[in-house]
């Protein structure tokens, strides 16, 4: 990808943003954006370098992109798979990443998804604590589960603890739902394994952890009026990062923010649903929680 394509990015990028202070930047991440891939192909890591460069027109009356003492060099902070939507957190200067990664890592911070799965978890709530490992002979991801046979279980490798809460928002008849996901842990995969393996309900266009879509539903798909059709015909994967929480969030700038008193005291920022994520739901009468409508 050239110059010019990652300065298109960098602009659409800019014109994605759910919120911005000095230190943070959340983008509303798009279907199949990758956000740190390789050398050949766009990704938001790639795209980064030129955010100060192709600022918005209303970031040209100078507008300062961090505070004092601080060099805007933007960097990553949390992932998502490429299939995945939603907030997708950006730190804007190396002060920031290290305070925000130290965040995610010591669980501080607050993930919720909004996922629609073929089938309906049953119990409608609870926690998920299956660990997650690879297995060495396939490299497929797997969750360890009571059903699990010796065999399968020794064919793990590099396993670590996953732990998920899910509640149930909506059913239709437990054909589809749409599930609240909350991660405790931050494992590759980890929701859609969970959702796959632990609640044998697979996330809804995972054609990697179950069979994407079934006829019925792809007949409920059919001729949507907000979006390509080609976008539903092929559905993407329907998970969404929804919301990010970061209690105190002022509290842990405070140490590098001489005025972070003038900071969100708490930082809750929350995405729409995609087009097609909304209007799929609508079309098959699924209660929508407010916070994304």
């Amino acid at each position: 990808m050239g110059d010019r394509q990652l300065r298109q990015l960098a602009r659409r990028l800019w014109r994605a943003v759910l919120f911005e202070d000095r230190h943070v930047l959340c983008i509303n991440k798009w279907p199949q954006l990758v956000v740190q891939g390789g050398t050949n192909e766009p990704s938001i890591a790639r795209a980064l370098p030129y955010l100060a460069q192709e600022l918005p027109p209303k970031g040209s009356s100078g507008r300062k992109l961090v505070g004092p003492n601080h060099d805007f060099a933007p960097s990553i902070v949390h992932r998502l798979d490429k299939d995945t939507t939603g907030v997708t957190v950006i730190a804007k200067h190396a002060g920031a990443a290290r305070i925000l990664n130290n965040l995610f890592a010591e669980h501080q911070v607050d993930k919720r998804y909004l996922a629609m799965t073929l089938g309906a978890p049953y119990p409608e709530k609870g926690r998920l604590d299956f660990p997650i490992g690879t297995n060495k002979d396939t490299g497929a991801t797997a969750c360890i589960t009571p059903t699990m046979s010796a065999d399968e279980r020794s064919a793990l490798t590099n396993v670590v603890d996953a732990a998920t809460n899910y509640r149930v928002i909506d059913n239709i008849d437990h054909h589809i739902a749409l599930v609240d996901l909350k991660p405790h842990t931050g494992r590759k995969h980890q929701l859609r394994v969970h959702c796959a393996q632990a609640l044998h309900c697979p996330i809804v266009g995972d054609n990697k952890y179950g069979p994407g879509v079934t006829p019925w539903l792809s007949l409920a798909m059919r001729t949507p009026s907000k979006t390509k059709r080609k976008e539903l015909w092929s559905p993407p994967l329907f998970l969404h990062a929804a919301r990010i929480t970061i209690p105190r969030y002022a509290d842990h700038f405070a140490e590098i923010d001489d005025n972070s008193k003038t900071l969100k005291p708490r930082l809750d920022v929350s995405c729409p649903l995609p087009p097609w994520f909304d209007e799929v739901a609508q079309r098959l009468k699924l209660r929508l929680p407010r916070s994304t409508t």
